[in-house]
């Protein structure tokens, strides 16, 4: 949690990239909240947050490259010219398209920080075993140098990798893959509960408490199926004991299991 003490003086907060599952970055957050413009971004609306943030702005899973992209494009506010002609020469309506985060929504939260003086963007642990996080850490690097906001990454790993790749040439952003079907995103917990909207068990032709299989590309794992009502969307939780080393939003086969 290094530079998270940064937060409680921030007049403006952007995060991404996090669920922000964590007690202590969670309280900080939802202290902040009550004072200042709280723009909330993932793939999944955390139910602990509703009423903290300003604004939520939800993406497609494994779309953050594209997400910076356009969060570079509409906060920045002093850019060089080989940054400038790299934005102009991508296509920003397909970004948004394909990532479902509306140009709008980002002129949105560009307008919730006018006023404020010391504007802070949160990165989480999502980005740091994306395919795409060297171009990632590139871009993060721009927002930190052509826009107003400091960045806090709250992994170290990925810290290091921004510091390293931040100044080099910046790749046009990859094809944005499609996350189909049934997704699960790994929390800390006891490994005892898929955690679900109704959304999802109507999708995965489950039920509230039925024992099941997730099949996922590189593992397998059994657990109950748990119906938290506050959840919503089409994303599961998954508790794990520790994460693995890959993307932590996974495309996922669901069986019952006996």
């Amino acid at each position: 949690m290094k530079r998270i003490e940064e937060l409680k003086n921030s007049d403006f907060i952007v995060s991404l990239g996090t669920f922000c599952e964590d007690e202590s970055l969670r309280k900080i957050v939802l202290n902040r909240g009550k004072n200042v413009n709280f723009v909330y971004m993932s793939p999944i609306d955390n139910p602990l947050l509703k009423n903290s943030y300003n604004q939520f702005i939800k993406y497609e899973a494994g779309s953050e490259e594209a997400v910076i992209a356009l969060l570079l494009n509409t906060f920045a506010n002093h850019l060089d010219d080989k940054t400038k002609t790299y934005l102009d020469e991508l296509d920003l309506g397909y970004l948004s398209a394909e990532s479902s985060a509306g140009e709008e929504e980002f002129e949105e939260a560009n307008d919730l920080s006018f006023e404020a003086s010391n504007k802070v963007l949160i990165v989480g642990n999502d980005l740091k075993n994306h395919s795409r996080v060297e171009n990632i850490a590139r871009l993060l690097g721009r927002v930190e140098k052509l826009t107003e906001l400091s960045v806090i990454i709250l992994d170290e790993e990925l810290e290091k990798k921004v510091e390293h790749f931040k100044d080099e040439v910046l790749e046009d952003i990859d094809n944005l893959k499609s996350f189909n079907g049934t997704v699960v995103y790994e929390i800390l917990g006891d490994e005892k509960y898929l955690i679900t909207s109704q959304t999802f068990l109507n999708i995965a032709k489950i039920k509230d408490g039925d024992h099941v299989e997730i099949f996922t590309k590189n593992q397998n794992y059994k657990r109950v199926a748990k119906l938290d009502s506050n959840l919503l969307g089409t994303i599961a939780l998954l508790e794990v004991s520790n994460f693995s080393k890959e993307y932590r939003y996974k495309q996922a086969k669901i069986e019952k299991s006996e």
